[in-house]
């Protein structure tokens, strides 16, 4: 069963999460890495929250943390805008100008 208005995606990787607020907790492990906050769509009671100012992500990219913990009995989904793929990064201080 498809849970897509029209043709579901050929490509792309759409990772759903879900979870239920407490009213204290406001970090969640996420179940996949993201690169940043606004790779993630977040619902929190049916409505969406704006990343960087309703929530954030750390820098292991692994903990979404809300600015305010979600009241209890809440509904919390995320939605992840794609996967964060690993591969060999280049740091600034590594490279060497040729002159």
């Amino acid at each position: 069963m498809s849970s897509y208005i029209g043709k579901e995606p050929t490509y792309g990787v759409f990772i759903m999460q879900s979870a239920t607020g407490d009213g204290s907790t406001t970090a969640i492990t996420l179940n996949a890495t993201a690169a940043d906050a606004t790779q993630l769509m977040v619902s929190v009671g049916g409505l969406l929250q704006k990343p960087r100012t309703a929530y954030t992500v750390n820098t292991a990219g692994t903990i979404l943390t809300f600015s305010e913990a979600p009241a209890s009995g809440i509904e919390i989904f995320i939605v992840f805008l794609g996967k964060q793929l690993t591969g060999p990064r280049i740091m600034a201080d590594s490279i060497t100008s040729q002159t």
